[in-house]
């Protein structure tokens, strides 16, 4: 007796360090006491309860290329594997993570962390029973659930988690496939500004915006993203967001990306926002068979930028467009010749410049033959 006495203050410290590790990493202790199971793969390993199997094996194919067309995008990858947990129960799934919020009948989250995502499949398919076999017609809508988790993973890889709520969202949603869901933010949207009710800049990217109004701020974080991309490519979208890593704030991050200060942005913003409302919201620079936007980029010279795009682009576009893939593929190469003209010419003229004039009029030479191609397509 007097020994277990003795053993108390290390039980209770054992008892304590358990809780502290359950409070830190609920779905641990979770997978071990609750029985979930597990199927491992490349990019992805996949956590579920019995009875979600066909979710698993759906996801089992196609979730390493979701993650695979998302490293493209961003240029970049995660520390793998990634951990997908599925939940048939939407209750349970608000229990297991309580940064997600329902407000106003739309799911708020602030994310954090790296290296596990969640989706409650009745919320992600929007039936209360998932239904197996799974009909085809809801087939992107589970896509769409695991792109905008994994979007989110790598916003924050990115941008050192330094990214504030509101282009967070913005940018994780311009990743997905645009759906009936973008075409009801549009309407609320639209709505908004006609009452007047748009939030400005300041408050969509407050801390704690996540929950604020997340009907309209998440389609109008979203207008903000798609506005941004249209002005100067996807290409000067990811350089602000890793520039928040290092920056004093959002706000300098976003003068120094595109240099003009956001409350000019902004402005130019508010008077886009109907072409964008009208129809605008449609014309999407990564998953659009329009290649006009990356064209346009060439024509400014902005060779990098549109050869980024377009490659995200190709990435994205090759499972559900192969036919626009292939067109955006061939844009690419042009957009790489560009590049790699432009830094002829630029080798060019430090050879000149340090009297090697044999190899700056071969560099010449290279360069203009590269342009002179591409100007004659």
């Amino acid at each position: 007796m007097l020994s277990a006495l003795r053993s108390l203050p290390s039980l209770r410290r054992l008892a304590t360090a358990l809780v502290l590790a359950r409070l830190a990493v609920p779905g641990l202790v979770a997978a071990q006491a609750d029985g979930w199971l597990e199927q491992d793969g490349q990019a992805i390993a996949i956590v579920y309860p019995a009875g979600a199997e066909p979710f698993r094996d759906y996801f089992a194919e196609r979730a390493d290329a979701i993650y695979g067309q998302l490293s493209s995008a961003f240029a970049d990858a995660l520390e793998l594997p990634v951990t997908l947990r599925l939940y048939r129960d939407d209750a349970a799934f608000l229990a297991a993570n309580p940064l997600f919020v329902e407000v106003g009948g739309v799911l708020a989250q602030a994310r954090r962390g790296r290296r596990e995502v969640a989706i409650s499949l009745p919320r992600a398919l929007g039936a209360s029973d998932p239904p197996a076999p799974i009909p085809g017609q809801l087939e992107p809508r589970l896509d769409n659930a695991l792109r905008l988790e994994l979007a989110y993973l790598f916003v924050a890889h990115a941008s050192a988690d330094r990214l504030p709520a509101g282009f967070q969202s913005g940018l994780a949603q311009y990743l997905l496939q645009p759906s009936e869901a973008t075409a009801s933010g549009v309407a609320r949207l639209r709505d908004a500004r006609d009452a007047a009710a748009l939030h400005d800049w300041s408050a969509l990217n407050a801390a704690g915006a996540e929950y604020l109004d997340p009907a309209l701020a998440q389609p109008e974080s979203l207008a903000i993203v798609h506005f941004l991309v249209e002005r100067q490519g996807f290409a000067r979208l990811l350089e602000f967001v890793r520039a928040n890593a290092s920056a004093a704030g959002w706000r300098e991050a976003l003068e120094d990306s595109y240099g003009m200060p956001p409350s000019q942005l902004a402005a130019e913003w508010e008077a886009w926002l109907p072409r964008y409302l009208d129809g605008g919201w449609r014309q999407h620079a990564l998953y659009s068979a329009d290649l006009g936007p990356a064209e346009d980029l060439m024509r400014r010279g902005d060779f990098a930028g549109a050869a980024m795009q377009l490659s995200s682009t190709v990435s994205l576009l090759e499972s559900i467009d192969p036919v626009a893939a292939e067109a955006a593929r061939e844009r690419l190469s042009d957009a790489e010749a560009g590049l790699a003209a432009h830094r002829r010419a630029g080798e060019a003229a430090a050879a000149l410049q340090a009297g090697r004039y044999a190899e700056a009029a071969e560099d010449g030479e290279a360069a203009l033959e590269g342009l002179t191609r591409l100007g004659d397509e």
